[in-house]
């Protein structure tokens, strides 16, 4: 079961990720997350563009790089355009953003709301 996966991560990703090299050494864990990954990035509700694109999203909010890489050749490969791609990094730089500036900011005014009590 663990290379017949292997395999089709490889044929859909064009390579094996460091991530999944790594996991696969535990069988037990691989398996069903692999499963997971493989339904969830194209044999679910979505389609693999569109889970491409929230893959993306998703790798722009959380800065990983080499995620990046692989979803934004993924979601092109699968008809992404240029446009869709900017847009989607975009949005989730600014909810990012939005999210590092909501909970900084509260921590702040909680901070000066105790000194100033």
């Amino acid at each position: 079961m663990k290379e017949e996966l292997l395999q089709k991560i490889k044929d859909k990703y064009g390579e094996i990720p460091f991530v999944t090299q790594e996991i696969s050494k535990e069988e037990e864990y691989f398996v069903p997350r692999t499963k997971r990954v493989l339904h969830l990035m194209g044999g679910s509700a979505l389609d693999t563009k569109t889970a491409e694109l929230v893959a993306v999203a998703a790798a722009t909010a959380l800065k990983t790089p080499f995620c990046l890489d692989v979803h934004i050749r993924n979601a092109i490969n699968a008809g992404a355009t240029v446009d869709e791609l900017f847009n989607v990094i975009e949005i989730s730089a600014l909810i990012s953003e939005s999210s590092a500036l909501g909970m900084s900011l509260r921590e702040c005014r909680k901070v000066i709301d105790s000194i100033e009590d």
